[in-house]
Order: C-alpha cells, then structure tokens, then sequence
C-alpha cells in the first residue's frame, strides 16, 4: 500500500534547500510534531484549511510539547485558510501539498494525504511530484491562498496550552473532591453512633431511677 510519509520524506531529502510550503486541509498535533522532527533548521509555511479546535484534542503530552515547539519557531509560520464570508458556501483550503521553493529552482509534491498519523502512515493516499511545466502555475495559486490566509500561531497554541491545563487541573482536583465526598459520610456516622450512646444512657438511667423507686 502506497505510504505518503516515505513519499513526503524522499521528497524532503530531494529538496533540502529552500523554504518549505506545505497545504493540508487539516492536521493534528501528531502532524505538527512530525513536521517539526523533519525541518529543524529549515523554515517552513503551513498552511491549514480546517484549524478548529476539535482537530487538536485526543494528542500524547510528548506530541503536545513538541508542536509548541513548532510553533514557537522563529522560522515558521502557521496561517488558516478558511472562507465564511459566504453564508451557504462555506470553504477551506482543501489542497494537499509540499511545495519547496529555491533560489533557483521550487518543486512541488501533490497528494491526498492530510498532515496527520491517519494520512501520512495508514490510509490508502497517492504522492506525486509534480512536473516542471505545471510548477508556475502551481506557485502562483500558492501565492494566492497564502494572501488570503491568516495568522493561526496563537490560535493553535491556545488550544493546546488551555487541554494541558484543564487535564492537569483535573487530576489535580479529583483527589480533593474524594476527600470531600468522603467527609461527610465521616461526620453522619460519628453523629449516629453518639445517638445510639445517649438512647443507650436513657434506657440506664430509667432502669436505675425504676430500681431504686
């Protein structure tokens, strides 16, 4: 079965040189740590139609480190092309795509695959290097959906950072919160067991009042 993560990385290995643009309609933190293991010293441009936040939940703490670290870089930038101006006729930027472009020469890779662990390694997608003659017109449609796209760095990060603090907040208050429930089941025996003492003392007190009578 064709697999779009050896494809993507000899076409790496083939341009080293060069900024990198890479299209998805959508990834996930898997993707973002992937994308950044691959291109440690190189700049890189991604662009994602769908960055909701649904898209980044569900990810290992180790993959939501390392995509901070992506989008920490100074060399990246992280933009979402998302159209709504159109009530009815919503769209997104659906293209998947690894564009380098050189001093002297860009080359483009076009697949099916989306930047996340199901596309680059499980699914059933095509890769293809694009030919020379098509690599003009493909960069200026890369121009285009890139002056239309905005900022989503601090978007991402948000998601992230917000998911990392409410799951250390809940493991943090679920031990308090047994305790409290526990408490009170504490308090009701101890008021119980001091009823029973002083209906006990009664009783004694009647029989001796009785005894001595």
């Amino acid at each position: 079965m064709p697999n779009a993560e050896d494809r993507i990385i000899k076409f790496l290995d083939e341009h080293p040189h060069g900024r990198l643009f890479v299209l998805t309609g959508f990834t996930s933190v898997w993707g973002l740590a992937w994308l950044h293991k691959r291109t440690i010293g190189r700049p890189v441009t991604l662009i994602i139609g769908d960055a909701k936040q649904f898209r980044f939940d569900k990810a290992a703490e180790e993959d939501k480190e390392t995509a901070l670290e992506f989008l920490d870089r100074r060399d990246v930038r992280v933009l979402n092309w998302y159209d709504k101006n159109t009530p009815g006729r919503e769209s997104i930027a659906h293209a998947k795509a690894w564009i380098v472009k050189g001093r002297t020469k860009s080359a483009v890779l076009l697949g099916s695959a989306n930047l996340t662990k199901q596309g680059m390694r499980h699914n059933f997608e095509m890769m293809a290097a694009a030919a020379d003659r098509e690599t003009p017109h493909l960069l200026k449609a890369l121009e285009e959906i890139h002056s239309k796209a905005s900022s989503a760095e601090d978007r991402i990060k948000g998601y992230l950072e917000s998911d990392s603090t409410t799951s250390q907040y809940s493991k943090r208050e679920k031990p308090g919160y047994q305790n409290q429930t526990g408490s009170p089941k504490r308090g009701c025996l101890s008021v119980f067991g001091l009823t029973v003492l002083a209906a006990a003392a009664l009783i004694l007190g009647v029989a001796l009042i009785a005894l001595l009578g």
